[in-house]
């Protein structure tokens, strides 16, 4: 009976090494891309139909994990993952234990009660399974298969062991006696929240203060574009994608309402005793200015960041002549006025111009031009995890 029970752990230690080595060189199909820990988990289990366990206190399922290229085997992947992000793993069957590999603190092992199956119903051996706490210090986060574990094969775990055997382990009393909970199920898409301060210049507006909103990389936002002439309020929309590290991109478009007033005056003579009184009154500039820019943003630290870039404007303006809610074209205001430039009732001007339609004769125009951006950005709550 004794060299039986020898044969049978023999085998099955056999087994269990040769189920690693054919795991480790499955083929799988990772585009080149950007993943959370928690969605490249979600790929490779829906992939290969695999189940993974981690220490919420020691690895986060949000950080994010950057593949510069194609991965078609679990073996690249693991090398990656211990190599660039300190992630270690451990594979039992078809379950698979991920832990940090920098850092770790050592802790005493501690022998914890399994209840054991073999091939008959009548036979149950309860055993004390020796399991290395290296992947399990603080609340454990299962996968939301990971508690449907097959019974259909006779196996018991050798001491030693370093994580919990996909058919030997009794789930139910593995919780009942250490209180394991199980992690609420997430959409493969994690949101990724964040908020930030921006303070940055153009080409006409020399201190634009801005605060952004969003969730992963789409934001909204609000901002003041400061000048003596012209000032308003902006409100716009955006996306940021993160490169590498340091270096992000991202797209933008703006919109707001400047507005201008241009006195105009002139003399008039009241017969019969040749009074002269000076008759003044004003031009109205209102405009609606639309911002797209492309920007550059390096990572100074993971909360500061430099940006610089390059903006299109497109601006249609309005002429409005004293308190009248009606658009006038400028040769329709009396004659007295002398005016014979329209480019004097322009809001501001404009370097870089690539269109403009102002006329005398019309009462509105539309103007087209290349700005620029060029600002420091504050991202207090950033989580750059590479």
């Amino acid at each position: 009976m004794r060299y039986i029970i020898s044969l049978i752990f023999c085998c099955l230690f056999t087994m269990n090494m040769h189920a690693q080595v054919y795991l480790a060189n499955k083929v799988v199909n990772l585009p080149k891309g950007r993943y959370t820990l928690y969605e490249l988990m979600q790929e490779v289990k829906h992939q290969k139909q695999l189940s993974f366990s981690y220490n919420a206190k020691a690895l986060n399922g949000d950080m994010v994990i950057v593949l510069k290229g194609q991965y078609t085997d679990m073996d690249q992947l693991f090398a990656h993952l211990r190599k660039q992000y300190h992630i270690g793993h451990h594979i039992v069957g078809k379950h698979i234990v991920l832990y940090k590999t920098k850092g770790r603190k050592k802790a005493q092992r501690k022998n914890i009660s399994t209840v054991v199956k073999t091939g008959t119903r009548k036979d149950t051996i309860l055993s004390k399974v020796a399991i290395s706490p290296e992947a399990f210090i603080g609340p454990l986060v299962w996968e939301p298969s990971v508690h449907t574990l097959s019974d259909s094969s006779s196996q018991i775990v050798p001491a030693g062991a370093t994580a919990l055997a996909e058919s030997s382990v009794n789930t139910r009393e593995l919780f009942r006696s250490k209180g394991l909970r199980a992690a609420p199920f997430r959409p493969a898409l994690a949101l990724r929240p964040f908020a930030e301060a921006m303070l940055y210049a153009d080409e006409l507006f020399y201190l634009n203060p801005q605060l952004s909103v969003g969730t992963n990389g789409l934001y909204v936002s609000l901002s003041y574009a400061y000048r003596n002439t012209g000032a308003h309020l902006r409100y716009g929309i955006g996306y940021r994608q993160e490169l590498d590290a340091k270096s992000t991109v991202r797209v933008y478009a703006s919109w707001g309402q400047p507005k201008a007033s241009t006195s105009v005056f002139y003399d008039s003579i009241i017969p019969p005793d040749s009074l002269t009184i000076r008759i003044e009154n004003t031009v109205r500039s209102e405009a609606n200015l639309f911002k797209a820019g492309l920007v550059y943003e390096y990572a100074l630290s993971k909360t500061v960041g430099l940006q610089v870039g390059i903006v299109f404007n497109h601006m249609r303006t309005w002429f409005y002549f004293g308190a009248s809610d009606q658009t006038v074209a400028l040769n329709s205001l009396p004659p007295q006025l002398g005016i014979s430039d329209p480019s004097g009732f322009e809001i501001f001007k404009t370097p870089y111009q690539l269109s403009t339609t102002i006329s005398m004769d019309k009462p509105s125009y539309d103007k087209s031009w290349l700005g620029f951006h060029a600002g420091i950005v504050f991202m207090p709550f950033a989580k750059r995890e590479r």
